[in-house]
């Protein structure tokens, strides 16, 4: 439950971090970009070892992510990370408040 909470913490600061924000905005902002990747990479450290990931496979996306950010940063597509916000993220908020409601 702990760690539920916390990916939850870490969409709304993501929400916040962007609210301001078009995708070409977002690129040219380095400080926003860069906590949005920090806290996506959060996102992915706590859904690796979760129950989640086993029973929603499609959050695996946040697992590679985490990965894709450490070993090729280098290499940002902008765009899918925009994406994965306005959608995936989303979905993963859907999921994990509908597993909180589960569980209490």
């Amino acid at each position: 439950m702990k760690s539920e909470k916390l990916i939850l913490n870490s969409i709304q600061y993501i929400f916040e971090y962007i609210k301001e924000f078009d995708l070409n905005g977002f690129k040219k902002n380095r400080k926003t970009y860069q906590a949005v990747i920090k806290e996506l990479g959060i996102i992915g450290s706590i859904l690796e070892n979760s129950y989640l990931r086993k029973t929603y496979v499609e959050l695996d996306l946040f697992v590679y992510l985490k990965y894709k950010f450490i070993f090729e940063y280098y290499q940002l597509d902008f765009e899918n990370i925009w994406f994965v916000i306005n959608n995936d993220l989303l979905y993963l908020k859907k999921i994990i408040k509908e597993n909180l409601k589960e569980i209490n």
